[in-house]
């Protein structure tokens, strides 16, 4: 059995929203919920909400996995 998001991370991604997407990006560049939810203008909770539904989905367990899928599936460009 893979790893979670392993191999096919691509076909994981579009079980995401965009909303969820864009929530994935910003936690894998190292934003707490806190900043997330006030570049978003959106509440902490609601991002606790869209984290728990992208993990629910992808079976990433924690935010290294979540910044190894960012990057596996392209939500990250690394310079």
């Amino acid at each position: 059995m893979d790893a979670p998001g392993e191999s096919n991370d691509t076909s994981l991604l579009t079980l995401l929203t965009p909303r969820e997407r864009q929530i994935c990006r910003l936690l894998a560049y190292g934003f707490t919920n806190r900043q997330v939810a006030e570049q978003l203008e959106i509440s902490e909770r609601t991002v606790e909400t869209h984290r728990a539904n992208l993990t629910a989905k992808t079976g990433l367990r924690c935010r290294a996995d979540i910044v190894r899928f960012a990057l596996e599936s392209r939500l990250l460009r690394y310079e």
